[in-house]
């Protein structure tokens, strides 16, 4: 069950963890073969493949966002900004 703050993989990889130690046990008990424990199993796996991407998603999104603050300043082709203080040109070529 996914009831985590969007934005956080560590609360993430705690679930991830704990999920983990269920499904371990779940896999390993006499009723893992029976339609229920088929089931739990599942229903399981699912939870900690749904939480690792939202942790994939996330870490895309932090990735993307780190590489933008580090270069602020994007110029498409054929176009090119010069900055001062107080100097702003927008000049196409």
């Amino acid at each position: 069950m996914l009831s985590s703050v969007p934005g956080s993989t560590g609360a993430l990889q705690g679930q991830i963890k704990r999920e983990q130690s269920e499904l371990n046990d779940w896999v390993t008990c006499v009723s893992a073969k029976t339609p229920k424990g088929k089931a739990e199993i599942q229903k399981i796996s699912g939870e900690i493949n749904a939480a690792k991407e939202q942790v994939a998603r996330i870490e895309s999104t932090q990735a993307s966002g780190s590489a933008s603050a580090s270069d602020p300043v994007k110029f498409q082709a054929g176009h090119s900004e010069a900055r001062g203080p107080g100097l702003l040109i927008d000049a196409w070529a």
